[in-house]
């Protein structure tokens, strides 16, 4: 090789090396350094079929990135493409683009709150599921009387939820179904059973005629 080329050869790979460190700096600078440190929150929504590019496209309209294409690379490269969750997250500006990934993959959605208050008929609970827009009365009332849905969580042939979804103050997120939250208050209620059901026995009482026996207590109080 020439003395010329050689000398070419190697500009050339310091040119190729100085290009390089440009793009690992300003990719750190992009990936590790937040936008600003604004911590105001802004609520982000992860829908269920979103891609990893919309959700990127989303995340630089909210000012939360800076760049959508390196967030997306960044991410694929570090094997999270598939599984941010889906979710309604808090974030806000003072995040690096590292901890907003971290926050998607964790499925660490933002808890709301229902509060089933005792005595509440299952009409009353339909309206307040209406209420907080967790779904509509006549989709409640349709799942709270579904034979095949109840028998799975009470293993028994019961006609409707009502007097088996226990008066407590529950968590929920956005995107968490109605049959997940029922299930989440048939579940309470099986718990407490278990404390009342040797005192039932020694009645000769099945877990029917408690509950029958509990409404028919609420509605005269």
């Amino acid at each position: 090789m020439s003395k010329k080329k050689k000398i070419a050869s190697i500009a050339f790979l310091s040119m190729g090396l100085a290009l390089s460190a440009a793009i690992l700096f300003f990719g750190f600078q992009l990936l590790k350094t937040p936008m600003n440190s604004n911590r105001s929150e802004i609520v982000f929504d992860v829908a269920n079929g979103s891609s990893l590019s919309q959700i990127s496209t989303e995340l630089r309209a909210k000012g939360l990135i800076r760049n959508a294409k390196v967030f997306q690379i960044y991410v694929t490269l570090r094997g999270f493409a598939s599984k941010f969750k889906v979710g309604e997250y808090s974030l806000n500006q003072s995040m690096t683009p590292d901890e907003i990934m971290a926050v998607i993959v964790s499925g660490k959605s933002i808890a709301r709150s229902i509060t089933i208050a005792e005595g509440l008929n299952l009409f009353d609970i339909a309206q307040l599921f209406e209420k907080n827009k967790i779904s509509t009365s006549d989709e409640f009332f349709k799942l709270a009387n579904d034979k095949q849905f109840i028998k799975t969580l009470l293993n028994e042939n019961v006609t409707s939820l009502e007097g088996y979804l226990f008066p407590e103050t529950y968590k929920y997120t956005k995107f968490e179904t109605t049959k997940s939250i029922l299930t989440q208050m048939v579940n309470r209620f099986l718990a407490v059973w278990k404390d009342v059901e040797p005192a039932a026995q020694r009645l000769g009482w099945s877990r029917s005629q408690v509950v029958i026996f509990a409404s028919i207590i609420e509605k005269e109080t």
